[in-house]
């Protein structure tokens, strides 16, 4: 009787994580693999803002996405470091702070984003009074700073991997996935934001790395759902 309330508490995160896991998976398809590219095109600023006012209100739908985002972002950091403590409280920490660094970024990066809804709203969008250039250097900042947390959010992953290969009840297929989706993740945005001459190749092996990127911690997240803490 006296493990019940521990393995409740397991219970409870690792539930928590995957529902978190599963309405970010899905806002995040919505907000940045629809809205943005539906929105921004990187060679036509003209484009864009001509998408801006045509769908502005898309464009608000997405950043309300984001910060569905974030909030499940760091429900999923608490979630994971409490599933973990058990395993390596040190390493479960360490992941934790990866990821809220991560969330840190990620808000600083949905700022531009919200600057650039201001600006659409504050201006009439017949007129010429908004400069398309500043829309894409926001929206480049935007980039930048969610391609830099995602090298953050690789080393978490990269943490919870090794977590849930030392952990006997996670399956050890599911720990190498998170391995490899974390060092995929950390790989292709350090060469994004500090190898630019690279961009071709980074672009192909992202392509290649898709996969593991996107299956290794929402298989992770099926796994909690169905047996994570029981």
């Amino acid at each position: 009787m006296t493990n019940h309330p521990k393995i409740n508490s397991l219970r409870l995160a690792a539930l928590f994580s995957s529902i978190s896991l599963f309405i970010m998976t899905l806002a995040a398809a919505f907000s940045y693999g629809f809205v943005n590219n539906q929105i921004f095109v990187n060679t036509d600023p003209l484009l864009t803002l001509s998408n801006l006012k045509e769908a502005s209100g898309l464009f608000k739908a997405g950043l309300l996405g984001w910060l569905l985002i974030i909030v499940t972002d760091v429900l999923v950091s608490w979630g994971f470091y409490v599933f973990f403590l058990k395993t390596n409280r040190k390493i479960s920490t360490l992941g934790a702070i990866f990821r809220l660094s991560y969330v840190a970024l990620l808000i600083t990066a949905v700022i531009n984003l919200v600057q650039i809804s201001r600006i659409a709203s504050s201006a009439n969008m017949v007129s010429d009074s908004i400069d398309p250039g500043h829309i894409m250097i926001l929206f480049q900042q935007f980039d930048y700073f969610w391609s830099l947390g995602l090298i953050l959010f690789g080393f978490h992953l990269i943490c919870i991997g090794f977590l849930a290969s030392k952990d006997h009840q996670v399956p050890n297929f599911i720990g190498l996935l998170l391995l490899i989706a974390g060092l995929s993740y950390a790989l292709i945005h350090i060469l994004y934001r500090f190898f630019p001459d690279f961009h071709a190749f980074t672009t192909t092996l992202e392509t290649l790395l898709s996969l593991p990127m996107i299956v290794g911690e929402l298989g992770f997240g099926i796994w909690l759902w169905i047996k994570g803490g029981k």
